[in-house]
């Protein structure tokens, strides 16, 4: 949080590939170090929900996002605000090599991070004309 809090707001002309990030979480285990221990079995109290018998088998947390031409299209709900600032000269940034990215909220939470990076094998090089790139291994 200390590059957020210093960072100098800046207006930059970026040059994107689109890319993405898709992102599946097993939260039982979580849950169960937590001290949720019952949530996930036979011994679940469900009955301030309903008095029908049911029972949870996995819980499961999925988060994507795309970022194309048009901006930033997300499945997780995160609001988006643009502030007002005073810019200085304008940088041009060419994201044409591998690059980190970050999508922070206002109280300097990572909601998604990630690397982009060139592409062998079984996807389209970076440097050729890309239709999608996505991150090769989320951060988190």
């Amino acid at each position: 949080t200390g590059y957020i809090k210093n960072a100098v707001p800046t207006k930059v002309e970026l040059q994107l590939p689109k890319f993405g990030l898709k992102q599946e979480l097993d939260l039982a285990n979580i849950l169960k170090k937590l001290g949720m221990t019952n949530i996930i079995s036979k011994k679940a109290n469900f009955k301030a929900l309903t008095d029908s018998p049911i029972s949870v088998g996995n819980i499961i947390h999925g988060a994507s996002f795309v970022v194309n031409g048009k901006g930033m299209e997300t499945t997780m709900e995160i609001g988006f605000g643009s502030p007002v600032f005073v810019f200085r000269k304008n940088i041009i940034f060419n994201a044409d090599q591998p690059f980190l990215f970050f999508v922070v909220s206002k109280s300097q939470h990572v909601l998604f991070a990630g690397q982009c990076c060139k592409k062998t094998k079984n996807h389209v090089k970076f440097e050729k004309k890309l239709k999608h790139l996505t991150p090769k291994k989320p951060l988190f």
